[in-house]
């Protein structure tokens, strides 16, 4: 079985979904019993999501009202749940005497998860000839076409095209089609259906709700590690969205050529300043950035910068002088991290806006704190200059600048909580790059967060 899904922008994300499945001799059609296991099995034509899935049921299991559900609607049968995009959009059938009673619409919009019934026959109808047809039985084709979306909606478009074959012979027996539009109201509320006698979700009608949103208050079963993971992806999606941040990062970008590195500040009011001071002493070509023990730059909240390409340059007695421009962050640029840290911890800031961004001519990084208080750590300028030898090092002989730089911090600076972020030339697609309890590198993208 296959499943192929194709994204359309801006207003119409078109989602087709092909399932093939193969006549056999036993029936779809299952006992009441089946679908009212608390157990989740999957019983689709095709691998689903069953990550997401089992999570949506988490968080319906923490919020309904079991008898009360079940007695007005049915009940929810999660194994022939169907998933469509990025863990982002789900469909289960509700099963009421024997028959689909209507389907249950899951909308996901970051941490939390929306409910709403949909009614449509044509959903119905898919359903029914997924859970109930007798495959010995087939008769006629089903063909329907989606209405026109609405321009004012984000909508999905879902094509199901179930197509019935004999195992022995191949010949293909019936084709049955199911085209829907479904669009997502403006905001960030879905239409949800009632969770409990006294959900606040439709005013427990089952209706349309003003601002409730499905869920209850239970929101999407993150672990502690996903929360974290999920935070900082908002953090950085909503940075790279700002107008002045992209443009800085495409300045930076095209200086990455230079023989010195430039940058920006930024601080807590929003503001930036270009920095182009530069030291080119020896084998160095670092920013000098403001000193954050200076009451003055106690409010400098993040930093973005270059590391240059590698290049030759000759000094007053006319020797040559290779500066190797290392295209990793430095121990000087977690340390001052580490000083931005401690300046937002004294003055009551949250230690999560704090950041420092490297922009190099073959990618962009961001390093982020995700401790607490406890594992800030201070460095002074002594012990910064004793291990820049170890650090120059490492990275020469490194065949993986992210593990070699995540593992220096955390072997020689003794700096934990600090992660790596990649990100692209847009500034709107992030990986997180950590270390494992067993020191090796895990890289998450932030797609669907």
């Amino acid at each position: 079985m296959k499943k192929h899904i194709r994204l359309i922008m801006p207003l119409l994300a078109g989602i087709s979904l092909f399932l093939y499945s193969c006549m056999h001799d036993e029936t779809t059609a299952e006992s009441e019993a089946s679908y009212q296991t608390k157990e989740y099995t999957s019983k689709s034509l095709w691998k689903e999501d069953e990550k997401y899935i089992k999570n949506v049921k988490k968080v319906f299991d923490a919020n309904a009202d079991p008898v009360y559900f079940k007695n007005k609607h049915g009940e929810v049968a999660w194994n022939y749940a169907l998933t469509t995009g990025e863990e982002s959009f789900l469909e289960v059938p509700v099963i009421k005497n024997g028959k689909v009673n209507f389907t249950l619409v899951v909308k996901r919009e970051r941490d939390r998860v929306y409910f709403k019934t949909d009614r449509n026959e044509k959903s119905k109808k898919f359903f029914e000839i997924l859970m109930f047809k007798d495959r010995n039985e087939l008769s006629g084709t089903l063909k329907e076409n989606s209405g026109d979306s609405q321009s004012r909606s984000a909508c999905i478009t879902i094509t199901k095209t179930v197509t019935w074959t004999d195992t022995i012979t191949g010949e293909v027996l019936q084709i049955d089609h199911f085209t829907e539009t479904r669009c997502t109201p403006v905001g960030p509320y879905l239409d949800c259906t009632d969770l409990s006698l006294n959900s606040s979700c439709g005013s427990g009608s089952g209706g349309d709700s003003a601002g409730g949103g499905g869920g209850g208050n239970g929101g999407y079963p993150y672990t502690p590690e996903e929360q974290t993971l999920a935070d900082y992806c908002k953090l950085l999606r909503e940075q790279g969205q700002n107008a002045s941040f992209q443009s800085n990062i495409s300045t930076l970008k095209n200086n990455t050529g230079l023989k010195k590195e430039t940058g920006y500040i930024q601080r807590t009011n929003g503001s930036y300043t270009y920095q182009d001071a530069a030291t080119q002493a020896d084998n160095k070509n670092s920013l000098s950035l403001p000193n954050a023990a200076l009451q003055a730059n106690k409010d400098i909240m993040g930093y973005l910068h270059t590391h240059i390409n590698d290049n030759i340059s000759t000094n007053a007695d006319g020797d040559e002088i290779i500066r190797k421009g290392i295209k990793m962050f430095s121990p000087a640029d977690v340390a001052y991290l580490m000083d931005m840290l401690k300046n937002a911890q004294n003055a009551g800031r949250p230690l999560s806006e704090v950041y420092a961004v490297m922009v190099t001519s073959t990618g962009n990084y961001q390093i982020r704190f995700t401790g607490n208080q406890y594992q800030i750590k201070t460095f002074t300028d002594a012990q910064v200059e004793n291990l820049r030898d170890q650090f120059l090092k490492d990275m020469a002989d490194s065949s993986d600048l992210e593990l070699s730089f995540l593992k220096f911090i955390y072997d020689k600076m003794n700096v934990r909580a600090v992660n790596l972020y990649k990100m692209d030339d847009s500034t709107t697609t992030n990986y997180e790059i950590r270390l494992t309890p067993e020191n090796n590198k895990m890289s998450t993208g932030c797609a669907g967060l």
